[in-house]
């Protein structure tokens, strides 16, 4: 019998009837154009219920409705799943109820492993005595379990293209229940060449992109989105870019598993590597140290001085915690760094003295260069100069005789989205010039600024600005916004301590997307706008913080 024929017979079968049918796991549109010709539509209530992993053939089956994205079991379902699984009808056993709910928190949310786990124990007398003894033998028993899924993982990762696999597997390396920033992530992946450019694009928007597809496939779970704003995925809104995200045991052992098949990567834990012959012969090695992760692109060290870091060429990504560093000369042949990302500041040489001194091809320019923290310096614009593609700046102002130029100097960054300003007690007063345009830039931070609040004007003049956050940022006691200063992107505002401010008069013109407004240790404002409470896109879960301290 062909197969039109048995879609016949069951056309038949179902005309005129109402039914519910359920099918499990359709892994593309062409097979849902196929089988929906079986479904007559007679307007009965019929319903069909169909399991999917690809978000987008979900999204094209489900036009008029979005789809249920389905989440692992929280402890309080995993709870009633097991209970119900194992004793039915039956109230449960008030003395097994503590090493019940152990084993079930050990299974972290997968449906599989608490229906086997309770068939296992729905085959033993209820005794303390035989659950303990589970518990203690449960990784033997998910061994078991672990056989079952990897069948049915493997075949989502054979299904990914060819330039998602390297990315995925990669996530295996990460410590096992880890939440991993996807900034971080990115970057890795852009340091390990997985990332292919293309020339309408960034390489952080095209991982990004790479990321969402993984999220799409269940491969990787969103844990965090950004507070600020709405982007569109996949024709559907949702709240804010990922901050950060996980990986399932089961999946991450999959990742494991293949990495070392293919030798994308060798994953080393904290105490004894998974093997250490043949090292010499890997790809690349992620060793994980207290949560940190060590590459040969990538770098993340506790040291005082680094006078061989230029030995490493290759190097992308270099971090350190301390507060402090000196970087050598050399640093400025470094022509592949993308992220030098400390602490708090880095002392970066002059790269005059390093040309004076023959050091590099001339002239010395660090073009891919993305993310620095630098200290104000009488060579610090020169530096400012010779990282043209800064995406990422911290500046920490120590003296006001250098403010004014590097102000200025930050205006050749066209493509600047993110900036900090930080300033010492030695460096009052100063203000942000007029002249100022960062048409790219979208997030603001300011600490111990203490500019006047007419600067307010200035900023409300950054086309994109999406984000500003203000730590002892202005200083005044008031606060005017006239009707043309509109910050017209601005979707997070946040003032701490606005030294001495008592006055704050600006209508919600003035801040026509805010989505969120904190405002924190104003211990003499006198009152805040009337019209501030009518933006209409302020999130009504989260419209107005408001704290004056003590």
């Amino acid at each position: 019998m062909s197969n039109d024929q048995l879609m016949e017979i069951v056309y038949r079968g179902l005309k005129g009837r109402r039914f519910l049918i359920v099918t499990d796991d359709i892994w593309s549109i062409e097979a849902w154009d196929q089988i929906q010709r079986i479904f007559p539509n007679d307007n009965n209530k019929s319903r069909i219920l169909l399991t999917i992993r690809l978000k987008y053939v979900a999204d094209y089956v489900s036009l008029d409705f979005p789809p249920h994205d389905m989440s692992f079991l929280s402890l309080d379902d995993s709870w009633n799943l097991f209970s119900e699984r194992l004793f039915r009808e039956e109230s449960y056993p008030s003395h097994l109820e503590e090493v019940g709910k152990h084993i079930v928190q050990q299974c972290r949310g997968l449906p599989l492993s608490i229906i086997v786990i309770a068939g296992l124990l729905g085959k033993m007398e209820p005794t303390n005595d035989n659950w303990k003894k589970v518990e203690e033998n449960l990784n033997s028993f998910f061994v078991s379990i672990y056989e079952q899924c990897q069948t049915i993982l493997s075949m989502s990762y054979n299904w990914l293209p060819r330039h998602l696999k390297a990315c995925f597997l990669y996530i295996g390396g990460f410590p096992e229940d880890e939440e991993i920033s996807v900034p971080k992530l990115i970057r890795l992946w852009i340091a390990e060449q997985f990332v292919k450019e293309r020339k309408d694009k960034s390489m952080e928007l095209v991982a990004e992109e790479y990321l969402e597809e993984l999220i799409q496939r269940s491969l990787i779970l969103v844990h965090k989105r950004r507070a600020n704003g709405l982007i569109l995925v996949h024709k559907r809104w949702a709240n804010g870019r990922i901050k950060t995200c996980k990986i399932h045991d089961l999946l991450r052992q999959l990742c494991i598993r293949e990495a070392q098949i293919e030798n994308v990567v060798l994953v080393m834990n904290d105490n004894v590597p998974t093997y250490l012959e043949g090292i010499d012969y890997q790809r690349r090695v992620m060793i994980t140290l207290a949560k940190h992760i060590y590459l040969p692109r990538y770098v993340a060290a506790k040291i005082d001085e680094a006078p061989s870091l230029a030995k490493l060429w290759n190097l992308h990504i270099f971090r350190s915690p301390m507060t402090d560093l000196n970087l050598p000369l050399e640093i400025w042949t470094m022509s592949k760094i993308r992220h030098l990302d400390i602490g708090r500041h880095i002392h970066m040489p002059n790269p005059l003295e390093a040309e004076s001194r023959g050091i590099g091809e001339h002239p010395l320019f660090l073009n891919n260069l993305q993310t620095i923290a630098l200290p104000s310096s009488s060579f610090a614009t020169e530096i400012l100069r010779r990282t043209p593609n800064l995406q990422n700046l911290k500046i920490t102002s120590e003296s006001t005789a250098h403010w004014s130029v590097i102000v200025d100097s930050l205006n050749s960054l066209k493509g600047l989205e993110a900036l900090q300003i930080s300033a010492a007690t030695t460096c009052y007063p100063i203000s942000l010039s007029s002249d100022i345009f960062l048409t790219n830039l979208k997030k603001l931070r300011l600490y111990f600024t203490f500019f006047p609040w007419e600067n307010m004007t200035v900023l409300a003049n950054l086309p994109n600005l999406e984000v500003l956050k203000a730590h002892c940022g202005f200083m005044g006691t008031d606060w005017r916004l006239n009707q043309d200063d509109v910050f017209l992107r601005l979707k997070y505002l946040e003032i701490v301590f606005g030294y001495k401010l008592e006055r704050f008069e600006a209508t919600s013109d003035n801040f026509p997307m805010l989505e969120n407004l904190r405002l924190y240790g104003l211990h003499n404002l006198e009152k805040i706008p009337q019209s501030i409470g009518e933006i209409t896109t302020l999130d009504p879960n989260r419209k107005l913080q408001l704290c004056r301290g003590h």
